[in-house]
């Protein structure tokens, strides 16, 4: 029986010194969740080959009317299985509340952390067969997934941001946000994506209200110098209640935006734009319309060879990129 996926995205080059944070809620009734970093092909019938198999469980407690964790099973390449009961100084994940989960890399092993405060230590680690990271089980919301070179410090959550770190942001990848939108059409989301080492940020609205989508490109460095084109397509691609997947092609001579495999938006860029190997992305909703997000992907893509840059050739580039994503997104 497949488990329940509440979240997948990849990950690059996870090294000693790196963390990877979750932040998020369980549900009030929940049972148990998994979070699980492993290779890129991370199933959920077959866990074979994980680094790291971490299950949060919840039982009854006498004389409460809630849950709480009171066992932590963790699993590693290796198959062996170690057991944790919960004690007094970490007992702090309660059913139906907010959790703060951080894995530390150092010196071949994992330390977790719960809100802060160490937990156990897992040993004989391969950090470098780490590619993805998935999250099953009774989760709620999750407000941020990081994975950073930082102790993880958990901003003031909200229940309509959502924020996480991006593995690359450079010419020739595809950033793809995974999710649903439901509520109301009254209201709009924003997917903003900011480079941290050119401090350039990317921003695509979806209006559903007005069924359009405006992209907004600006540069922090210099008194926030902002471009704003807004697209109106024919027919708007996206629904309520139904799964989409809205895509961020970076190439050489501008960006590409496609929405369930198909062409949105090119956005000329002349210069080079993001050279970074981390990058953060915000998503955040206004109004009635919210939106769960269950996935954050960045892809490698190929790109032809062209010349100088010019409007036809982004135009040229951007048609072999929306082909090329077809291969990989569809609703």
């Amino acid at each position: 029986m497949s488990k329940l996926l509440v979240y997948s995205a990849k990950l690059l080059s996870v090294e000693d010194g790196h963390v990877i944070s979750i932040f998020g809620k369980t549900k009030k009734f929940a049972d148990y969740f998994e979070i699980v970093l492993g290779p890129d092909e991370i199933k959920s019938e077959n866990l074979e080959g994980v680094e790291l198999d971490a299950i949060i469980k919840f039982e009854k407690i006498e004389e409460s009317d809630k849950k709480t964790l009171t066992v932590l099973e963790i699993k590693g390449h290796d198959e062996s299985k170690q057991t944790f009961v919960a004690n007094s100084s970490a007992n702090s994940i309660v059913q139906g509340d907010i959790f703060k989960f951080s894995i530390y890399i150092t010196l071949g092993s994992f330390i977790i952390f719960l809100d802060g405060t160490p937990y156990c230590t897992l040993s004989n680690c391969k950090s470098f067969n780490i590619n993805r990271i998935s999250i099953f089980g009774d989760v709620e919301q999750l407000y941020e997934v990081n994975h950073a070179v930082a102790v993880p410090k958990f901003e003031n959550f909200s229940k309509r941001k959502f924020s996480g770190t991006l593995p690359m942001l450079k010419p020739e990848t595809a950033i793809v946000f995974i999710g649903k939108f439901h509520g109301t059409i009254d209201g709009y989301v924003e997917f903003e994506v900011l480079d941290t080492l050119a401090r350039t940020s990317i921003m695509i609205v979806v209006n559903f209200e007005s069924q359009e989508f405006v992209v907004k490109m600006c540069d922090h460095s210099q008194d926030c110098q902002t471009e704003e084109k807004t697209v109106k397509p024919e027919k708007f691609p996206l629904e309520l209640n139904e799964d989409f997947k809205l895509a961020l092609g970076i190439t050489k001579r501008g960006l590409v935006i496609t929405c369930n495999g198909e062409h949105i938006a090119d956005y000329p860029v002349e210069g080079n734009i993001y050279h970074s190997n981390q990058a953060q992305f915000i998503v955040m909703s206004y109004k009635k319309l919210e939106v769960d997000i269950q996935g954050v992907d960045s892809l490698v893509m190929k790109t032809p060879k062209l010349g100088s840059f010019g409007l036809s050739q982004l135009k040229y580039e951007s048609s072999h990129f929306v082909s090329w994503l077809k291969m990989f997104i569809t609703k």
